[in-house]
């Protein structure tokens, strides 16, 4: 296998441990947690390291709320050591424009493409313990849990619609503002949240959806009713989904490509909701996939169970 390791939290964790310890006991620390990912990917020979660098293209797309804004915390007294140790002595890559982790996506969703999706034909894991990387298909390994898992691309779709409902709250990402009473009858939600639709309520939403995209629409479009903003809703929409979405392709100039939502699905989703609303009497059309609604987000948040052991391979259409 090859190691694509996002280790922008390691610089972070490593660097508080070993805080007001000399700098050799934190850079023997930081040896000690890759060469146990190496192991644990079986990856010695083969691995590439990304950390972040300067800019971020999703600063410019935050319009509701501050990209990261609330992260006002100290860095370790070490980090720039850390990092200057990373690539003098084992190659780190600095991404500047972007993410260390769209890096990440972008290589594991390559490999997942020549793949054809086949667990058995993928040889890149993407190693991180963030979540937003399950948006992405293919090998994972989560260093925190010490955890291998296979995400497919309906799992890792399915995933980015249910962050699209819950948002990123160490991003600053906020989701769907909240869930109308409407979305709350419709999909079972006691003690929905006031303010931001939640987890919680996110799973619940998603555990009864056959159609993924257009039930978070519609959550969207009952919101965008009730607040007079339906003009708004695609521009909304567009800016969630651009500082959810991690990397897959990149543009002639090695950038990321953003998500684009599409205007026709909104419109369709806004169109189903307001006769629901209003007559209770409209049809939504059947999904894709009619299985869906059984499929895991990803094996990872089912904890052991489903999952066989910590390096198997969920199928996309089954729990």
């Amino acid at each position: 296998m090859r190691a694509a390791i996002d280790a922008d939290q390691l610089v972070y964790s490593a660097g508080f441990a070993t805080e007001g310890e000399p700098i050799s006991h934190t850079f023997q620390l930081v040896k000690t947690k890759l060469e146990k990912i190496l192991t644990a990917c079986d990856a010695h020979d083969d691995y590439q390291i990304y950390i972040g660098g300067e800019g971020n293209f999703r600063e410019d797309l935050a319009i509701s709320k501050t990209y990261k804004g609330t992260r006002v915390g100290r860095k370790p007294s070490t980090y720039d050591d850390i990092r200057k140790y990373l690539v003098e002595r084992w190659n780190a890559k600095v991404i500047d424009g972007y993410e260390a982790d769209d890096a990440v996506s972008m290589e594991i969703w390559e490999d997942y493409c020549k793949a054809d999706g086949n667990p058995d034909q993928c040889h890149v894991v993407c190693v991180t313990p963030d979540k937003d990387l399950n948006n992405t298909p293919g090998w994972h390994y989560n260093p925190t849990k010490e955890k291998m898992f296979f995400v497919t691309e309906k799992q890792a779709n399915r995933h980015f619609w249910y962050q699209m409902l819950a948002g990123d709250k160490v991003d600053n990402i906020p989701g769907l503002p909240y869930c109308t009473p409407s979305i709350i009858e419709e999909f079972g939600l006691t003690g929905a949240a006031k303010r931001g639709c939640g987890e919680g309520s996110a799973k619940k939403i998603m555990a009864k959806s056959e159609d993924p995209e257009l039930d978070v629409m519609r959550c969207y479009a009952s919101w965008a009713f009730a607040n007079g903003m339906e003009s708004y809703l695609h521009e909304y929409l567009d800016e969630q989904a651009n500082l959810l979405w991690m990397g897959r392709e990149t543009d002639v100039f090695g950038a990321p490509l953003s998500y684009k939502v599409s205007s026709s699905e909104v419109q369709q989703a806004i169109e189903i909701q307001k006769r629901l609303e209003c007559h209770g009497d409209s049809p939504i059309p059947e999904p894709s996939s009619k299985s869906a609604a059984t499929l895991p987000l990803v094996p990872e948040q089912m904890g052991d169970e489903g999952n066989g052991s910590n390096h198997s391979a969920t199928d996309g259409g089954e729990a």
